[in-house]
């Protein structure tokens, strides 16, 4: 599923060449968000998923998601740290979006998205592997 959104994602963010390319038309800019907002949700439910199949502590919060994977050594710390900067992006998107600064959606959509996606799922998903082969 990731992938499938990623390569949406990519459609609408890769002819952009700067940051007034972005903020400049408002259909690709609330493109953008949104995609961000699902794409960062795939792992989110991923690791909710694997939470539930391991029987794991449920978090409160998204946030604590990172904590448990990087407890269970399926994310190093650095991973970890940005999973949940990931996790606090998409609580922005989704809880005080007018507040969402164009210029972090821009930098995180162009430079850091697709890479720390893939990261953390497929991390998580060696994590839901290893549990499988326990059970």
């Amino acid at each position: 599923m990731l992938e499938v959104y990623l390569e949406s994602f990519r459609e609408v963010v890769s002819p952009l060449g700067n940051f007034e390319e972005l903020t400049g038309d408002s259909a690709r800019f609330f493109a953008t968000l949104h995609l961000l907002q699902i794409c960062i949700q795939i792992p989110i439910d991923m690791a909710l998923k694997i939470v539930s199949l391991a029987r794991l502590k449920t978090p409160k919060e998204y946030g604590e998601l990172a904590e448990i994977f990087e407890k269970q050594g399926a994310l190093t710390a650095d991973e970890s740290k940005t999973f949940r900067k990931m996790i606090g992006l998409r609580n922005l998107l989704v809880h005080v979006y007018p507040k969402v600064k164009p210029e972090i959606v821009f930098q995180v959509a162009k430079d850091e998205a697709e890479k720390d996606l893939r990261m953390v799922a497929s991390k998580l998903a060696r994590s839901a592997e290893k549990i499988e082969q326990r059970s």
